[in-house]
């Protein structure tokens, strides 16, 4: 009987640490998917352009300064 609780117990033990393990995984590869969108959004000129037409929205920047950073996103 005490063969059998101490298997049982082992046993409980050994999946506890695999579910950790795969818990921790999982979250590694959800913060790597985040990362990568967050450098793809970063990167995208037509998000920076909306970031641009806040401030000048905002009078942060005047309307020379926004279009002179949208054709520098744009490429033209």
């Amino acid at each position: 009987m005490f063969k059998v609780l101490l298997e049982g117990i082992l046993w409980i033990f050994i999946e506890r640490k695999a579910i950790k393990k795969t818990i921790k995984n999982g979250n590694e590869k959800i913060k790597t998917l985040l990362t990568e969108k967050n450098e793809r959004i970063e990167k995208d000129p037509y998000i920076e352009i909306i970031k641009y037409k806040e401030l000048l929205d905002r009078e942060i920047i005047t309307e020379d300064e926004f279009q002179l950073k949208k054709k520098e996103l744009l490429n033209l």
